[in-house]
């Protein structure tokens, strides 16, 4: 399959040449690069001439990094296609993981993997959020946990979404994911793929206040509450941003480097405990565990094509007596369930579900602690689940059967 990497860029000729070599350096093709300069002043264009037919290129003025964007995406040839700013760069062999994972894959569409965060001279950063198994509905409700540069989806995947916001800035990107994923699959690889730079002029280092609202807004349109903790975490984010300029990501380790010598020593441990415990509570929230577990109260969003008019659910039950399942859809639909100890259970719900994520609660009227060495991820967390490994299908006209 053709792959199109769109490379949108405005004064950034100090960073652009590393951007194109990383992609026409990867190990597969067939491959199209496009280049989407805003009109740079700088030695964009010069290094955009030294690369002739290799690439196709344009520089003029346009309506911002999103404008281009999705300029380059509605001229791309490619089945596959990805975006990469100009100031980040493709690791070794990306592009080959990438489509080798979509073609065993057909049902998904977009694959992601890990992404390093490194400064100008090199140096790794940590994570603001790890980047971990897909769930929309952590997407939504916990964090961006999808380095954009280690993206790579299908063209009709993009489109099908309505493509990028044109009003947004900041939250292109998560916005963007959450859109795609209330309709198709998405798949994590365990690799790392592309390099984020972090350094001085990046949007997400200037955005500050501005940004903080913008990601805010967005959250609440695809139904974060208020008290989620996508959106708590950011208001507290915006505040910090107003007495700390912080170029790293949120972090105890980074904010205690911006305070003075005393403060910073004096608050270490009290910011490192406070981050542990908020993250606890941001995996608590969610109910469904790593391994397939589920708590007592879990919150389960599906990609969902249209037309489905059954949502079945399958896993099996903990050794518990008296156990009662029970499920509840945003667009209306119950059902209930009393499990047999330690026996595997099947559950459906009937309605018309539009297209887009199909919002459900489950809730187990029992549950117990797991301290086994296969349940590493809940025990870890101390997590009390109810049931085990809860998988979900979808049928209908069109939707046929899906995982």
């Amino acid at each position: 399959m053709l792959v199109t990497v769109v490379i949108p860029s405005y004064q950034q000729g100090r960073y652009l040449r590393a951007a194109i070599d990383s992609v026409l350096a990867q190990d597969y093709e067939p491959l199209e690069v496009l280049v989407l300069d805003g009109g740079s002043t700088d030695e964009s264009v010069s290094v955009l001439e030294s690369y002739g037919d290799r690439i196709w290129w344009h520089s003029g003025p346009d309506g911002g990094q999103c404008d281009a964007i999705h300029r380059g995406f509605e001229r791309a040839r490619g089945d596959i296609i990805s975006w990469l700013n100009s100031d980040d760069y493709l690791l070794p062999g990306a592009i080959r993981r990438a489509v080798d994972a979509l073609e065993a894959n057909p049902a998904v569409g977009l694959v992601y993997g890990e992404s390093t965060m490194r400064d100008d001279e090199g140096r790794d950063h940590p994570h603001s959020m790890p980047t971990i198994d897909f769930d929309l509905w952590r997407l939504v409700n916990l964090g961006d946990y999808i380095v954009q540069p280690g993206t790579f989806f299908r063209r009709d995947a993009y489109f099908e979404s309505g493509g990028l916001d044109q009003d947004l800035n900041w939250a292109l990107d998560w916005d963007l994911w959450i859109r795609m994923a209330g309709r198709r699959a998405f798949l994590r690889l365990d690799e790392r793929l592309g390099v984020s730079r972090l350094h001085d002029e990046t949007k997400t280092a200037t955005g500050a206040v501005k940004r903080q609202k913008e990601i805010d807004r967005v959250l609440r349109q695809h139904g974060a509450p208020w008290h989620a903790p996508s959106r708590l975490l950011h208001k507290v984010a915006g505040q910090i941003h107003r007495l700390f300029p912080l170029k790293a990501p949120l972090a105890a380790a980074n904010l205690q480097k911006e305070m003075p010598t005393g403060l910073g020593r004096l608050t270490g441990a009290p910011l490192r405990f406070a981050e542990r415990r908020l993250r606890r509570w941001m995996d608590r929230r969610q109910g469904m565990w790593p391994d397939g577990h589920v708590g007592r109260h879990a919150r389960l969003w599906v990609p969902s094509p249209g037309a489905v008019d059954r949502v079945r659910l399958f896993g099996s039950n903990l050794a518990l007596e008296g156990q009662t399942l029970s499920v509840r859809s945003r667009s209306g639909g119950e059902a209930a369930i009393d499990l047999r100890s330690g026996e595997p259970f099947e559950l459906s719900i009937s309605g018309e579900f539009p297209a887009g994520p199909i919002e459900l609660e489950l809730r187990c009227s029992k549950s117990t602690r797991l301290d086994a060495p296969s349940d590493e991820a809940a025990r870890h967390l101390g997590a009390h689940v109810g049931v085990r490994r809860v998988g979900v299908h979808l049928s209908g006209a069109i939707a046929g059967k899906a995982s």
